[in-house]
């Protein structure tokens, strides 16, 4: 049994081997099951069409904001909003190059006999795979996932704490090696460390609602301390918590 810390260093030898093994493998059912190959082209081509038409909906605005409600609303109303106003340019060119193989697949398929044959319809799969997953990466997801990112939060805190050290209460972790905010961490440069390990005098700390009450009551007695309400609420890429960034200085 591979220890779970070691078992990627042991698996990544067998890499390039599953690799060769596919490309073997999409040569034989080339050779020997074309029809398969030919089918798994039709589904990705059926996606990309899926793909760009609820892209070209929302990026007409077609989509009613009323439809989302419930908990996550503001969340999915804002990664709405971010593919109606995804800057176009290059963006452009990306998502239009899944069509554009798309185009070229169907004509080669309706002129029939020899069109695309052979290893083609490979080379036809593997280009309709290549610029789906290039504007799936390069375009869509990018402009979801940027609206959870918590760089805009960090561009906030550092309006705030623009130097200095600043801290995060995590409690469930281990002793020996602490979970900080490591995202926000990041974008800071490395200067968020763990409020139990210091003690400090005063600063600011991020605390989630699950460790706040743990927080209240073992610092609240010998701190004063004050929600930053510049800052707002906001759900750590880290810890999946709603975290608040609190201002604290110790009682005399």
């Amino acid at each position: 049994c591979i220890p779970k810390s070691k078992r990627s260093v042991y698996l990544l030898p067998i890499y390039p081997f599953i690799a060769y093994f596919l490309a073997e493998y999409i040569l034989w059912l080339v050779k020997n099951r074309p029809k398969s190959v030919k089918w798994f082209n039709g589904v990705m081509c059926s996606l990309v069409i899926l793909l760009s038409a609820v892209f070209a909906v929302v990026r007409c605005g077609l989509v009613p904001h009323s439809l989302f409600e419930g908990k996550h609303a503001a969340e999915n109303l804002a990664m709405l909003g971010a593919l109606e106003n995804l800057p176009l340019g290059l963006n452009l060119v990306v998502t239009f190059l899944p069509i554009a193989v798309v185009v070229w697949y169907i004509r080669q398929q309706k002129r029939g006999g020899e069109a695309l044959t052979g290893k083609k319809i490979a080379y036809a799969g593997i280009a309709l795979t290549f610029t789906l997953f290039l504007a799936l990466d390069g375009v869509y997801q990018p402009a979801v996932l940027n609206v959870k990112s918590n760089k805009q939060v960090v561009e906030k805190i550092l309006e705030v704490v623009p130097e200095g050290t600043m801290y995060s209460y995590i409690t469930n972790t281990d002793i020996g090696n602490r979970l900080h905010h490591f995202t926000i961490n990041f974008y800071m440069g490395n200067r968020v460390v763990p409020f139990v390990d210091f003690a400090p005098e005063e600063g600011y700390v991020l605390v989630g609602k699950k460790e706040y009450d743990s927080f209240m009551q073992n610092y609240g007695g010998s701190y004063c301390i004050e929600k930053v309400e510049e800052i707002g609420e906001f759900k750590s890429n880290d810890t999946r918590d709603i975290t608040s960034l609190y201002r604290f200085s110790k009682k005399q």
